[in-house]
């Protein structure tokens, strides 16, 4: 084998409610397929043997026969899934998408999940470049406790260690995470991970998109293999270890995001192919704002390759006042009106407000 592939957080069947037409969100959901089926399907010409998920095939717990379907081609070219927090319903009297397809398709033995297992699961190993690569996979787990317990099973049930053999954990959970866990996600703090370090050579995460590493590059945070939204823009990566390094592949770039100011954007005579994601930010008068709003317009119409669209900017010379009960007082047409002092101007302005509103 030449080497293993890892990826993480597709999220297949997102349904983009900010900042999207329904023609975008649709197209964001078929991207997020495709941009996953391609990464997996380029490393198995290269003769990869093996491709493991981290967990989020999908984006919510129960889905459309469409994205099942999606799902299901997926995992043709994949060896082992975790279940991650977007898999999972958290109510025992609903099935998954997920927990579905692990028990009626062809691909079952591929699903890895038991929210509420606190047992060991035997790990993969595998002949890689003739090194020994042990894989040890804990999908999503119920709560933070059932995951702890999970984890010292792991530790302590592991077998004695083979010579030259390279020991990977593969988890599906924040690490050292400073805020407040809620009751879908889970965390390794930065002391836990020290001491499973000291059983496993290195630490894989799904989970968190953004892709990070720490403790000299033995934990690794995969990320997710397309963004999803304005939050997780970011270079995007395979994963692949040889049976001694590991390597990166890019799968997408960040020059797929455009951030300009309202004027520069006024001034697009049209959008680049790579171009998915536009933030239009700054200061912009009152009057611009239906410019923008329309042009805007144009441009998702003219480009279906935009997926997401916003503007982010600050009406000049007029400031959001509130009640004292903190409740928001913004009543933003009659603050542009109260900007525009040309006639003409304010006519237009209000025949936009009829067509958009």
């Amino acid at each position: 084998m030449k080497d293993i592939t890892f990826i993480s957080d597709t999220h297949l069947g997102r349904v983009s409610r900010s900042h999207a037409t329904a023609a975008s969100s649709r197209a964001l959901s078929d991207k997020l397929f495709h941009s996953a089926l391609q990464a997996v399907t380029e490393h198995r010409r290269h003769q990869t043997s093996t491709v493991i998920h981290l967990g989020d095939l999908l984006d919510q717990p129960c889905n459309a026969e469409r994205v099942v379907l999606q799902a299901y081609q997926l995992m043709h070219h994949i060896r082992s899934v975790l279940s991650g927090n977007h898999d999972e319903t958290g109510d025992s009297t609903k099935v998954s998408s997920f927990q579905a397809l692990s028990v009626i398709s062809d691909h079952k033995e591929k699903f890895l999940r038991d929210p509420l297992s606190t047992t060991s699961i035997p790990s993969h190993t595998y002949d890689v470049n003739d090194k020994i690569v042990s894989v040890h996979l804990i999908p999503h787990k119920l709560n933070q406790e059932v995951f702890d317990l999970a984890l010292a099973a792991q530790v302590s049930d592991i077998p004695s260690r083979q010579a030259s053999e390279t020991r990977i954990l593969c988890l599906h959970s924040n690490y050292n995470f400073p805020f407040e866990k809620t009751s879908t996600t889970l965390n390794v703090t930065e002391d836990t991970g020290k001491r499973l370090l000291d059983t496993f050579d290195y630490i894989l995460f799904g989970h968190e998109h953004m892709p990070y590493t720490a403790e000299g590059g033995r934990i690794v945070g995969i990320g997710s293999t397309h963004p999803t939204s304005f939050s997780d823009i970011s270079d995007k990566f395979t994963l692949h270890f040889d049976g001694t390094t590991f390597t990166r592949t890019k799968i997408w770039d960040s020059a797929g995001f455009a951030k300009v100011t309202p004027d520069e954007f006024m001034q697009w005579a049209g959008v680049d192919g790579h171009v998915e994601f536009i933030s239009i930010e700054g200061k912009v008068s009152p009057i611009q704002t239906a410019s923008l709003t329309e042009r805007l317009y144009e441009l998702r119409e003219a480009y279906p390759h935009i997926l997401l669209s916003r503007i982010k900017a600050d009406i000049e010379n007029h400031a959001v006042s509130t009640l004292d009960q903190g409740q928001l007082l913004f009543d933003l047409p009659n603050i542009i009106r109260s900007g525009i002092t040309d006639a003409d101007q304010l006519k237009m302005f209000n025949s936009y407000l009829q067509k958009f509103m």
